[in-house]
């Protein structure tokens, strides 16, 4: 005997196969009901379960990005924040950020590493130590951060 999550599996695609025959043949659904036996209401049920074909639902997530797009572009070249930028359009804030983050271009830059070399000055009692990139010096105390001193570094050999 077939669970109850397998015989639902049966039905949805038993209904899954009919829609996409149904709008291939480009049939109403009337007219398919009454060559295929089927009762309408049903098949108009499933349909809404079901929702779109793959190729509907790809369409529409294209129309969806390219608006999103489009608004996310619009932000850019206001000069406004993303906040006051949504506040003016009436825009959910939550939905904006979503679709910024998909938009959001990540680039990632090579990191080059400057070749460091520690030596500890036989007067140097200061317990601090010199890092020299180009014209900067970065005093680094003892016990520093290592991930600030990082962040520091990477900001500074821009």
């Amino acid at each position: 005997m077939a669970s109850t999550v397998e015989q639902m599996q049966e039905r949805e695609d038993f209904w899954s196969s009919h829609i996409d025959r149904m709008q291939l043949s480009g049939m109403s659904h009337k007219s398919y009901c009454d060559e295929h036996g089927l009762k309408i209401h049903t098949l108009r049920y499933w349909t809404r379960i079901l929702g779109r074909t793959n190729e509907q639902k790809r369409i529409r997530n294209t129309d969806k990005e390219n608006h999103w797009k489009a608004i996310y572009d619009k932000q850019l070249s206001s000069g406004l924040t993303a906040e006051e930028f949504c506040r003016e359009q009436g825009i959910p804030p939550s939905s904006y950020r979503n679709w910024e983050r998909k938009f959001s271009v990540s680039v990632t830059e090579e990191v080059t590493f400057a070749p460091l070399t520690l030596t500890e000055s036989a007067n140097s009692t200061s317990g601090v130590y010199e890092v020299v990139l180009g014209n900067c010096i970065l005093k680094v105390p003892q016990g520093f951060c290592e991930s600030e001193v990082k962040k520091l570094v990477g900001i500074l050999s821009c």
